[in-house]
């Protein structure tokens, strides 16, 4: 599947020293929980939209995907979260452990545990028998959509688990049909993916799949990100240092003051 480059489908124009992407503006837009970052996106990511954050590892894509879920929840939205790198236990006690303490959420948080396959362990009803049945993982994200229909958030950390156990062409039908259904549903969705184990055609991909991307990088010792696109939104494409505190939350918002 060829690309489209997002510089087609959005005009540019300078303002100062800084290239700004240019859509339409308005519309309700959903907090990531990063105050700078949600800043400089005119309030957050446009609702029902699709955002690919791309990073290596390190550079902070998980910690900002559990932020943009717990952010949900505090709202008061559903939450569904697929996680491929960790148990759903697990994640819980992470996130609880640096201030996000999601256990008086459980009834709008729903995990889809993508990880257990690795040791044959199953518990809960949401439980993925094998990372390769893309079919049965698209099943169990629509029927959780439907049990809780939106506003509400998805997150699918990371689809770059899905595509070393899968032909890319799966992933990426997968993919197109989940967020589409989450859409449907009222759904705000983040995707992360890991960068430097993919090609760029598939990271070109992912991003016609999607309707923004955050890039996440680490140079030296500091951390860096920016919004490379987004839909709907006038932003800059600028790099911005970030810092990942105490307790894993974003940094972002000291450089905006």
């Amino acid at each position: 599947m060829a690309a489209e480059s997002y510089r087609d489908r959005v005009p540019y124009h300078k303002r100062g020293d800084k290239i700004i992407a240019v859509a339409e503006e308005g519309g309700r837009r959903e907090e990531t929980g990063v105050r700078g970052l949600d800043k400089r996106m005119q309030g957050g990511v446009p609702s029902g939209h699709s955002v690919l954050v791309s990073g290596s590892v390190g550079a902070g894509k998980t910690t900002f995907a559990r932020q943009f879920a717990y952010q949900g929840l505090i709202k008061g939205e559903q939450v569904l979260y697929v996680t491929t790198t960790e148990l759903p236990d697990r994640v819980v006690e992470q996130m609880t452990a640096r201030g996000m303490d999601v256990s008086k959420y459980s009834d709008s948080l729903t995990f889809i545990d993508a990880y257990s396959w690795r040791t044959g362990a199953k518990k809960g009803n949401r439980v993925l028998s094998s990372i390769t049945r893309l079919n049965e993982l698209l099943i169990l994200v629509q029927e959780a959509l439907e049990d809780a229909p939106g506003p509400g958030r998805l997150v699918i950390d990371s689809v770059s688990d899905l595509l070393l156990h899968n032909e890319e062409s799966s992933v990426f039908k997968f993919l197109q049909l989940a967020l589409g259904k989450a859409s449907e549903k009222r759904y705000t969705s983040l995707v992360v993916v890991e960068a430097g184990i993919h090609s760029q055609q598939v990271l070109n991909t992912l991003e016609y799949l999607t309707d923004g991307t955050i890039e996440m990088k680490i140079e030296g010792e500091k951390r860096f990100l920016r919004i490379k696109r987004m839909m709907d939104t006038v932003h800059p494409l600028t790099w911005v240092e970030y810092t990942i505190k105490q307790k894993m939350t974003l940094g972002v918002e000291e450089f905006f003051e």
